[in-house]
């Protein structure tokens, strides 16, 4: 999260949503390597795919690679890390006890530059600072309602949309746009993360029906 907002603030809206958006890209890769399951060629196709993007919306080589894409990049590696360990601990973990001390250990975290860089909000920031809180718990709310309502496959797709109104509320707010090449990667990468979303939940429903039990906390793994 320090990477992402760190991003946000120096890069455009609709890149740092974009970096972040890798993160289902190195999920698998991750949890080859850690948990020891197998990459289907199908995903290794994705991830191929996933990285030219990558590559497309950082342009190594053409005098305008930017270090602090590295940084966005490393937020949606971290944040995959944190999807696979939380599907490593979901095996013995219930969802709830997880998600309250993710919460917790992530508040008191995100608090320790609190003790030297503490500035009092102004009453304009506070009311920004409450609006962002509700949306946030508003969103994850209906996130969540519709990974009830439907499989993780047909949703995980349309959480997507966050780097569509990204460029969208960056234009309007911001005059930002994006370049040929940005725009290619970004539907490079939307692609291998939709087949790669796929993927592993048709691999996770055929590992129920063949009766061996697979626990993932989908909402938080997408």
């Amino acid at each position: 999260m320090y990477c992402f907002f760190y991003v946000i603030a120096h890069l455009r809206l609709s890149e740092s949503f974009l970096l972040m958006a890798t993160a289902p890209l190195f999920i698998p890769i991750i949890a080859y390597v850690w948990l020891r399951e197998p990459v289907v060629r199908k995903v290794r196709g994705a991830i191929v795919i996933g990285f030219i993007g990558i590559i497309l919306i950082l342009k190594p080589g053409m005098g305008i690679l930017q270090p602090i894409a590295f940084i966005g990049l490393g937020a949606g590696i971290l944040g995959a890390l944190a999807m696979v360990s939380i599907r490593r601990m979901s095996s013995s973990e219930p969802t709830i006890r997880i998600v309250f001390y993710f919460t917790m250990f992530g508040t008191m975290i995100s608090a320790v530059p609190l003790a030297w860089s503490w500035q009092s909000p102004k009453p304009e920031i506070w009311l920004l600072l409450v609006l962002m809180g509700l949306l946030a718990a508003v969103g994850q709310f209906l996130l969540t309602k519709g990974y009830s309502l439907a499989p993780a496959a047909q949703v995980g797709p349309f959480t997507y949309g966050n780097v569509v109104f990204a460029t969208l509320f960056g234009w309007i707010f911001w005059g930002e746009g994006l370049d040929s090449l940005t725009w290619v990667g970004a539907l490079l990468i939307c692609l291998a993360g939709i087949i790669t979303t796929h993927r592993t939940e048709t691999h996770a429903l055929v590992d129920t029906t063949a009766g061996r039990t697979t626990p993932v906390a989908e909402e938080f793994r997408e």
